[in-house]
């Protein structure tokens, strides 16, 4: 059996029992924890390309979000912020979702903090005591941009996002009972909202000419600490910040009901596809195939860890198998138009057993 085509690598990754996959991303984790790795951002957004150039882009997330909690066995509170890949794949298909109503949302509360002439500081030995009272009243006139805007957009939040905010939920509540929200949080601010109000430029929210001098950037980082523990609803800061405690409680008030409206969809149009994202947000080929190099360089790298993963794995070990069989003939990098790409699962694994 001769090598295989990129066709047949993509078919593979997304195949419904996903052994693939999992080999990969237990094997990247272990290598992350053991310091081999410093980080998989790239192997990442390969993964979420791959599955969302198929259309099962929410299916890799709705895995990754069974997964993260199952192992999450400390607190909800720590799911999601971990250098796991699950917690680098989640919001970066997030960010293919979303980039269009993060723009339209963040924008112009960014644009107040830009023009904001001086570092608001709040600590009073540094800055005095009127200093300090009017930078908090300036600091909460801010934020409450920020919460008001990302609150009134709740019907804007495309339906993917709002879908793995009630899968977070709903998984969470079963392992997590006295904290569901957690895991939302951890998403939706943490790692979806607030990276973007701390970079805007990382992101494409400012115009490519507009350039953050010092100020802007303390203050928008500033703004962001105070949105997250708003996300977060915690009691509030410690230190010069404590300032804002009020302001933090009452706000989180707002966000409990937030979270509730996010995952409640069942007034949402019950016609509208969720799953057909690559056609609403498509990605070029170019990107596709770079991706699928990637996980091709990454499985010949890592080609004895993940066939021993494959090998002792509880499910489908005739297909395990057959996957591994096709991993040794990646190296040889030769397409085979006999093996290109198969209806199913049960076409590929018939067709191996035929030949082996």
């Amino acid at each position: 059996m001769k090598g295989f085509s990129n066709t047949m690598l993509h078919d593979l990754l997304v195949s419904r029992n996903l052994s693939l996959v999992s080999a990969i991303i237990e094997n990247f984790d272990t290598r992350i924890k053991t310091g081999q790795f410093q980080s998989g951002d790239k192997l990442a957004k390969a993964l979420v390309n791959i599955f969302h150039s198929k259309n099962k882009g929410l299916r890799l997330i709705r895995w990754m979000i069974h997964s993260e909690i199952q192992n999450g066995k400390n607190s909800a509170k720590t799911l999601f912020r971990s250098r796991s890949i699950s917690a680098k794949i989640i919001p970066i298909y997030g960010y293919i979702i979303g980039k269009d109503f993060l723009k339209q949302t963040l924008t112009s509360s960014i644009d107040m903090i830009g023009k904001v002439n001086s570092y608001l500081d709040t600590d009073v030995e540094r800055v005095g005591e009127e200093l300090a009272e009017k930078n908090s009243r300036a600091l909460k006139m801010l934020a409450n941009e920020f919460i008001g805007k990302i609150i009134f957009s709740i019907r804007d939040i495309p339906l993917p996002i709002r879908i793995i905010g009630r899968a977070m939920k709903k998984a969470a509540r079963r392992v997590f009972p006295e904290s569901s929200y957690a895991a939302i949080n951890n998403f939706i601010f943490l790692r979806f909202l607030v990276p973007v109000i701390t970079s805007p430029e990382a992101f494409g929210i400012l115009n490519k000419n507009e350039k953050i001098n010092l100020t802007f950037k303390r203050n928008l980082i500033m703004i962001s600490k105070i949105v997250q523990n708003v996300g977060n609803q915690s009691d509030g800061f410690k230190g010069s910040l404590n300032c804002l405690d009020d302001f933090i409680k009452s706000s989180s008030i707002r966000i409990l009901k937030f979270y509730q409206i996010l995952t409640d969809l069942t007034t949402l149009n019950e016609n509208e596809n969720p799953e057909l994202d690559n056609e609403k947000y498509p990605i070029q080929e170019l990107v596709i195939n770079n991706s699928l190099k990637i996980l091709k360089k990454y499985l010949l790298n890592n080609f004895g860890d993940i066939s021993e993963l494959l090998l002792h794995s509880d499910s489908r070990k005739p297909y395990n198998a057959f996957i591994i069989d096709f991993i040794e003939n990646l190296i040889e990098d030769e397409d085979d138009p006999e093996f290109d790409s198969f209806n199913s699962e049960e076409e590929i694994l018939g067709n191996w057993l035929k030949n082996n």
